[in-house]
């Protein structure tokens, strides 16, 4: 019963890095009717205030497994694919499973598998191609996005789709929507690599007519500018949380300036005007004007401290505050930042 059930084995070559990958690959060992080969994963890189090689979370969670790691610092060049393609058909996999690996596979490398080529895309594809799907899609404040399972080929997400599932954004940050994305994706991606397998697989074709494209977010975007409605400011920070963090300039009434970056806020109503950009505090509360409405501020880490809620930090900044009152503003972002 054993060889009958390992001739049935689906046999995997998994590439992904991050976090939300690690959960995919663990979905992946979960399976019964699964063998994961090897995976690939990005080179280690430098992390935390003590600057330290760090092992992504894929290769942290294959190595705990006994899975063979390899970590190409790319697989562009025609001599990185001459060595990457035979070790790649030495692990004669039926997929190969992608999901947030960070680097572009070469049709040399899609070849490689028995079936097919499989990736996990976090949007409804085609909207949302390319790098930073999930970020875009709370930054333009969606109310629902997705995931899609796509056969890979060597344009930028624009192979076919096998399945695609929608989940809710609403009250979702970036990290916190790629922990739901990895548990709607699993059940999906297994059924998806079955039903290849098996033959009964539909390939439904992208309509570029609806395409869009999710750029990675620049380190300069993570400076919140107030100056436009309090949804949209709002939806930016959920976007930016937690990487790279939203980041802002505080330039208080005494001439401090702290840096800090929000983590959490909520819509407010306030009982006085506030300019965009202007700060008002009372004991418990820390608001922030936007051009329409403001923003209370809930969560909020300054620079070098752990986060805290509004009412720790109004306590830090020991100021006379009455019932409330107009303590500042934001800066505009310094330069050279």
């Amino acid at each position: 019963m054993a060889e009958a059930h390992a001739e049935k084995s689906l046999n995997l070559v998994f590439m992904g890095t991050p976090a939300f990958a690690a959960d995919i690959l663990q979905s992946l060992l979960d399976a019964p009717d699964v063998r994961v080969a090897a995976c690939w994963t990005q080179p280690d890189k430098v992390a935390g205030r003590g600057k330290k090689l760090t092992p992504s979370p894929v290769k942290q969670l294959a190595l705990q497994r006994g899975i063979p790691v390899f970590q190409p610092a790319s697989l562009r060049s025609p001599e990185a694919q001459a060595e990457a393609v035979p070790l790649l058909k030495s692990f004669e996999p039926d997929f190969l499973v992608v999901a947030a690996y960070g680097m572009i596979l070469p049709q040399a490398v899609l070849d490689v598998p028995k079936f097919a080529p499989v990736n996990v895309h976090t949007s409804l594809l085609p909207r949302y191609r390319g790098a930073a799907p999930v970020q875009r899609a709370l930054m333009d404040g969606l109310e629902e996005t997705g995931v899609s399972i796509m056969r890979m080929e060597a344009g930028l997400d624009t192979g076919p789709v096998y399945a695609q599932q929608t989940v809710s954004c609403l009250g979702e940050n970036q990290g916190t929507l790629f922990v739901k994305l990895a548990k709607a994706s699993g059940p999906l991606l297994l059924e998806t690599l079955r039903a290849v397998a098996e033959g009964r697989a539909v390939e439904h074709p992208q309509d570029e007519a609806l395409a869009s494209y999710a750029s990675k977010v620049t380190k300069q975007e993570g400076w919140i500018a107030f100056d436009r409605p309090a949804v949209q400011v709002e939806a930016m920070l959920r976007g930016l949380t937690p990487d790279p963090g939203a980041h802002v300039l505080f330039r208080l009434e005494d001439g401090r300036e702290m840096s800090c970056i929000l983590e959490q806020a909520e819509l407010c109503a306030m009982p006085e005007t506030l300019a965009a950009g202007e700060i008002w505090a009372s004991r418990k509360k820390l608001v922030i004007g936007c051009a329409e409405g403001a923003l209370s501020i809930r969560g909020i880490r300054p620079s070098g401290k752990k986060s805290m809620d509004q009412s720790a930090f109004i306590n830090g900044l020991r100021l006379d505050l009455g019932q409330g009152r107009r303590i500042g503003g934001i800066a505009e972002e310094p330069a050279g930042r």
